[in-house]
C-alpha cells in the first residue's frame, strides 16, 4: 500500500538487481507500472532550423491555375525547442487537396486576426513545392509571451493563388501563456517539488532559493518514525504534504490553493482557470511520459515515478510546463541538460494526460499561491519559518494526516523523539522480526525483501540527510554568527546520517551474501545506534539554537538534555494513570495527550514532576479505548493503552 500516495516527489524505481555487486542508488524507489512504449511529442520538427524564403522561381515554372488549386491550413499547434533558450516554435500543418502541383508556397504566422490588427510572428516561409495530396509541416519561432490569445496560420496570405476553395487558408490555436515564469534547477533527485514551489514563489515576488524553500517548510527538522517498526521516512520526504504548503504559504502572506481533482475532466478546468487568473500551477507527473530528451533513459529502462513540474499554460491540443529536472546524479547516460532548461516544455494534450494519470504521486493534483497582501519583512518571514521548525524539533506540529493508513497498533512519533525511538529499535530481535514480517510479504523473495528494506529504512536516512544539507546551505548564507553555528550543525547531521545510511547499506549487502539470515546484521545495528545517539545529543542544541536566533532564549540552551524519562502506571490503565517524569525541578513542561491518529487530546500539567490523566479530553467526556501518545515538550513520548 502507498502511504504516501499524496506527497510529491522525483522517485523513480530501482533497476533490478544483477551480478555480484549491485548497487544501491540513494533515492526513493517507487511503485512500477507496466513498461509503456515511448511517445514523442506531436508537431516538434525533428531539427528546427531558422526558415528563409526560397528564391521565387521564373513565371510559368509551375502552373497556376483556379481549376483543381487548393492548399489548406490543416492544423496549427505550438512545440518545444531545445536548443534556444526561450520560446516556442509554432507548427502549421499545410495539405494540398488540390489536383495540381504547387510551387512557393506562402505561410505567415500571427498573434491575433491579421484582418483585424494581428502581428506577423516570424519571417515568412516558403514551401518551394507541394505536390497534390501531399501534407508538409512548416514553423517558425515564438518567442511566446505573457496572456491570452490566438494564433494563426495563413496559407497564401496574398491570395496570390487562385485555389477553388479560398476558406481554408487559415488555421488558428487558443494559447495561455505565463512566459515569465522562474526556472530552478533542483540539484540533486528529491528537490523537484521544493524547485517547483520555489519557481511559484519567485514568479509572485518572493525572492528565495531553493534551499530557503527547503528550510522554510521545516523540511530538516520533520522526519518521523514508528514505534516498534525500524522506520523513518526523511523530513524532506514528510513535508511534501498538504500541512508544510500551508506553512510555506503562511510565511510569504500567500494563499495555498491545494487540491485533488477526481478526474481528468475537472483536473483539466480547474487547471485552465489557474493559469488564465496568472498563477502557475505545481502538479504531479510521471516524467517517462515527458518529450524531453534527458527523460530517455528512463524510457530505454522502463522507469517510471513520480515528478513535480510547473504548469506555465496551456493551448487547444498541449500543455505547457516549466520543468526543473530529475537531477539523477548517479544515472548514466541521461543527466540532465541545466542550460537547455530555461525554455518552457510544450507536451500534447494525450501524452499530458498519460504523465499525470501515471504518476506515483497523487494524479490529478494542483497546488498554486496567490498573493493575500504585500510579502513581509525577510526577518518576519524568518521568524515564522524557525517557529515552525522548532514546534517540528519538539515533535509538536505533527500532521494527523500523514498516520492515515498505518495500522491501529503503530503509533507515529515526530522531531527528535523520532530519532530516539528508531535508536530503541537497533536490535537484532527488532530487526529480525521487521525482515520475516517483510520477507513474508514478499512471498518468500529474497530480492524483493532486499529492495522493500532498503526502501522503508534508507530511503527515509536518505531524505534526512538530504534535508540537512539543504538547512546547512541555507544557514551558510545568513553571514551570522548563529547562522554559521547552524550551518555547521547541519553538516554534521547530514553527515551522521550519510553514516547511518551507509552502514544501513552494508547490512542489506550481508543478508544478502548469507542468505537472508538477520541474525548477523548486530554489528552493523550497534553503529548505527552510535550514530543515532550523535543525532540525539545535537539536535535540542539546533533546537535552542533557533529559539536563540527568534528570542525564545537566552545564550544557555534552554531544552532538557535527553537523559529524561517518562513512565506510566498502570499502563494499561482503566480508570486512569499516573505519568512521571524525571526532569530538572525549574523545568516547566506540559504534557499533550494524543489519539492515534494525532488528534490533540487533553493537555496536562504536572505537579512535581507527576500529572493524572483520568481518561478524559479536554470537554471531560470520557475517550475511547486504545492507544494514545503522551508527549513533553522537549519532544518525548511513551505509548498509554486504555482499556475497560
Amino acid at each position: 500500500m502507498n502511504r504516501w500516495s499524496h506527497t510529491l516527489v522525483c522517485a523513480l524505481v530501482l533497476p533490478a538487481m544483477a551480478g555480484a555487486t549491485p548497487q544501491f542508488p540513494r533515492h526513493r524507489p517507487a511503485v512500477t507500472v507496466p513498461v509503456r512504449h515511448t511517445i514523442m511529442p506531436w508537431g516538434i520538427p525533428e531539427s528546427p532550423v531558422a526558415r528563409v524564403p526560397a528564391v521565387k522561381t521564373p513565371p510559368n515554372h509551375c502552373p497556376v491555375t483556379s481549376h483543381g488549386s487548393n492548399a489548406v491550413a490543416a492544423s496549427l499547434d505550438l512545440a518545444s525547442d531545445f536548443n534556444a533558450e526561450r520560446g516556442y516554435y509554432v507548427v502549421a500543418e499545410i495539405a494540398n487537396s488540390g489536383t495540381n502541383d504547387l510551387c512557393d508556397l506562402l505561410v505567415r504566422f500571427y498573434l491575433g486576426d491579421p484582418d483585424g490588427g494581428g502581428g506577423q510572428i516570424g519571417a515568412d516561409v516558403v514551401i518551394p513545392s507541394l505536390a497534390s495530396g501531399a501534407v508538409t509541416r512548416d514553423s517558425t519561432q515564438w518567442e511566446g509571451f505573457t496572456g491570452s490569445g490566438v494564433l494563426y496560420a495563413v496559407v497564401d496570405p496574398s491570395d496570390e493563388i487562385i485555389e477553388s476553395d479560398e476558406d481554408d487558408n487559415r488555421a488558428t490555436i487558443a494559447v495561455v501563456l505565463r512566459d515569465d515564469v522562474p526556472w530552478v534547477w533542483q540539484v540533486v533527485n528529491g528537490y523537484c517539488n521544493y524547485a517547483a514551489l520555489t519557481m511559484q514563489f519567485n514568479f509572485l515576488g518572493c525572492d528565495h532559493t531553493l534551499y530557503e524553500t527547503v528550510e522554510f517548510t521545516s523540511a530538516p527538522h520533520s522526519a518521523l518514525a514508528i514505534d516498534d517498526r525500524f522506520y523513518v521516512p526523511g523530513g524532506l520526504f514528510i513535508c511534501q504534504t498538504e500541512s508544510d504548503y500551508d506553512c510555506a504559504g503562511t510565511i510569504r502572506n500567500l494563499n495555498t490553493d491545494f487540491e485533488f481533482l477526481g478526474s481528468w475532466a475537472a483536473y483539466l478546468t480547474e487547471l485552465s482557470a489557474r493559469v488564465d487568473a496568472g498563477l502557475p500551477t505545481v502538479t504531479s507527473v510521471d516524467p517517462y511520459y515527458l518529450p524531453q530528451p534527458d527523460y530517455d533513459v528512463l524510457r530505454e529502462n522502463g522507469l517510471h515515478g513520480g515528478h513535480a513540474i510547473v504548469v506555465t499554460g496551456y493551448a487547444d491540443s498541449a500543455g505547457v510546463i516549466n520543468d526543473p529536472g530529475v537531477g539523477l546524479e548517479f544515472i548514466e547516460p541521461g543527466m540532465p541538460e541545466p542550460e537547455k532548461r530555461g525554455a518552457d516544455v510544450v507536451v500534447d494534450l494525450a501524452t499530458f494526460q498519460q504523465a499525470v494519470e501515471n504518476t506515483s504521486g497523487g494524479p490529478y493534483v494542483l497546488i498554486s499561491y496567490s498573493p493575500r497582501g504585500p510579502i513581509p519583512p525577510e526577518d518576519e518571514i524568518r521568524a515564522a519559518a524557525f517557529y515552525q521548525s522548532i514546534d517540528r524539533l519538539a515533535g509538536v506540529s505533527y500532521d494527523p494526516g500523514l498516520s492515515q493508513g498505518w495500522p491501529e497498533d503503530w503509533t507515529p512519533v515526530f522531531g527528535m523523539a523520532a530519532f530516539d525511538s528508531v535508536q530503541g529499535d537497533m536490535t537484532v530481535h527488532t530487526f529480525s522480526a521487521w525482515f520475516y514480517e517483510v520477507f513474508q510479504y514478499a512471498g518468500g523473495d529474497l530480492e524483493q525483501t532486499i529492495t522493500f528494506l532498503a526502501s522503508a529504512f534508507g530511503d527515509g536516512m536518505f531524505w534526512t540527510q538530504l534535508g540537512w544539507e539543504a538547512s546547512a546551505e541555507y544557514f551558510a548564507t545568513l553571514g551570522t554568527t548563529d547562522g554559521d553555528e547552524m550551518a555547521a550543525m547541519s553538516g554534521v547531521l547530514a553527515d551522521r546520517a550519510g553514516s547511518i545510511l551507509d552502514t544501513y547499506i552494508a547490512l542489506l549487502w550481508t543478508l544478502i551474501a548469507n542468505g537472508g539470515d538477520p541474525s548477523a546484521a548486530g554489528p552493523y545495528l550497534a553503529a548505527m545506534a552510535y550514530r543515532l545517539v550523535d543525532i540525539n545529543e545535537l539536535e535540542p542544541e539546533v533546537r535552542a539554537t533557533l529559539m536563540r536566533m527568534v528570542g525564545m532564549s537566552g545564550d544557555a540552551p534552554t531544552i532538557p538534555a535527553l537523559n529524561l524519562s517518562i513512565a506510566a502506571c498502570p499502563n494499561p490503565f482503566t480508570s486512569s494513570a499516573q505519568i512521571r517524569w524525571n526532569v530538572p525541578s525549574e523545568t516547566a513542561v506540559k504534557l499533550c495527550v494524543y489519539d492515534i491518529a494525532g488528534r490533540l487530546v487533553r493537555t496536562l500539567r504536572p505537579v512535581d514532576g507527576v500529572a493524572t490523566w483520568d481518561g478524559k479530553d479536554s470537554a471531560a467526556r470520557l475517550t475511547a479505548l486504545g492507544t494514545y501518545v503522551i508527549r513533553d515538550e522537549a519532544g518525548r513520548s511513551l505509548r498509554l493503552v486504555r482499556t475497560d
